[in-house]
């Protein structure tokens, strides 16, 4: 009982599960709108039902044809192709990887979040994960270990004892042929068996609330939620984790423990809601708009 409270709030907090789960109730036969759950839950963690066309990747990559996503565009590139013939679509795949290492590399969190030194709390970071967002809880090693040890562990699935990431910059070419291969599995997996919903292992997310609209964003499952997307489904079954409103600035755990200004945590807020990402990324976002 105690191992099961403590991983209900180390979900809450950081968007990120221990191993064993817990039940976790679902409705997405019962309700539309995020905001309704937490009555249901009684404020713990829910699975519902929610349309692509609001959802997105862990910042700023909605899910349509001009997604920003890595994942979805080499998805996109492969299923072009016949997925079954897996060298051309492998081929396909891994040059979109490639283009977006080359033209995306974030070294730092201010280039991540696009801020200036001045508006940030995170200069003397080694790696572009340690940050916290405002609404994270405001523990940055920790949370930096954790996102670390993640990015370590998906690699080894894959035989890559390294937490290299496809926007380092250099030495990537091992980390691309991860991704390549983890993309290709999960198109062909999905083309031949269907996208199979398992409640103990689905896809999560943050819903953020600005006004009467909502938007989500994946904390947990990137390629599958990035995948299905590209293979048109139209909606997906998401544990939603944390529930952010924009009327709550002040109270976000980052903002009262001094990591960013109020003025500032609302900047980044609108740039995940509006999907509206941060120079770093703009010579992609230009590639991405001339594969339309």
């Amino acid at each position: 009982m105690l191992k099961n409270k403590v991983n209900s709030i180390l979900v809450r907090m950081t968007g990120y599960e221990n191993a064993s789960s817990v039940s976790i109730i679902d409705l997405s036969d019962t309700i539309t709108d995020p905001r309704e759950g937490i009555y249901y839950s009684k404020g713990a963690p829910f699975i519902m039902s929610l349309p692509f066309s609001i959802g997105g990747d862990w910042l700023y990559s909605r899910y349509d044809k001009s997604s920003l996503s890595p994942y979805y565009q080499a998805a996109a590139a492969g299923l072009r192709l016949n997925v079954l013939k897996k060298k051309e679509a492998c081929n396909a795949i891994k040059k979109v990887l490639i283009d977006y290492s080359k033209m995306v590399v974030i070294k730092h969190p201010n280039e991540l979040l696009g801020l200036d030194a001045n508006d940030s709390a995170f200069n003397n970071a080694c790696r572009f994960y340690d940050m916290v967002l405002p609404w994270d809880t405001p523990n940055v090693s920790k949370l930096s270990k954790m996102r670390g040890d993640n990015i370590r562990k998906e690699n080894l699935s894959y035989g890559l004892n390294s937490d290299r990431t496809l926007t380092d910059g250099y030495d990537v070419d091992e980390k691309i042929e991860v991704e390549t291969q983890r993309i290709y599995d999960l198109l062909y997996s999905i083309k031949r068996n269907g996208f199979k919903f398992k409640p103990s292992n689905c896809v999560s997310a943050r819903v953020y609330i600005r006004q009467k609209k909502f938007v989500w964003r994946v904390s947990g499952g990137m390629h599958r939620a990035a995948i299905a997307s590209a293979m048109q489904y139209g909606s997906i079954s998401v544990r939603i984790d944390q529930i952010i409103r924009r009327e709550d600035s002040l109270h976000w755990p980052s903002v009262k423990a001094g990591h960013c200004s109020e003025s500032v945590a609302l900047k980044l807020f609108d740039r995940v809601f509006d999907g509206n990402p941060p120079d770093a990324f703009g010579a992609w976002k230009k590639y991405v708009a001339n594969l339309q």
